[in-house]
């Protein structure tokens, strides 16, 4: 089930601007936002789906990418079974737990 708003889709867990993913809520309630700028439109989009205040936000996705983990797993960002692996705070700087090291 999906509601369109404009350009806009929501998924159940997905929220897409055009064909690309721009925020995912993984299994394991993980959100992942995609802040790559892309158009003005899904900039909006972006914005209104609160993109950059997502647990883990990506930049420099691919345009038409249709979900956020696999980019999030090649990074090593995320587990398999999608559990957050990095930490990064304002600054910039990046803290794995101590337990997956």
């Amino acid at each position: 089930m999906y509601k369109r708003s404009g350009s806009l889709v929501r998924l159940a867990r997905i929220d897409l601007s055009y064909a690309t993913c721009i925020r995912q809520v993984l299994a394991s309630g993980v959100t992942v936002g995609n802040v790559t700028k892309y158009s003005p439109t899904t900039s909006k989009h972006q914005r209104i789906v609160g993109a950059a205040d997502c647990d883990i936000v990506l930049d420099d996705v691919p345009r038409d990418t249709p979900e956020l983990f696999s980019v999030a797993l090649a990074r090593g960002l995320v587990t398999p079974a999608g559990d957050r692996i990095a930490y990064i705070s304002q600054d910039g700087k990046v803290t794995i737990p101590s337990e997956i090291r």
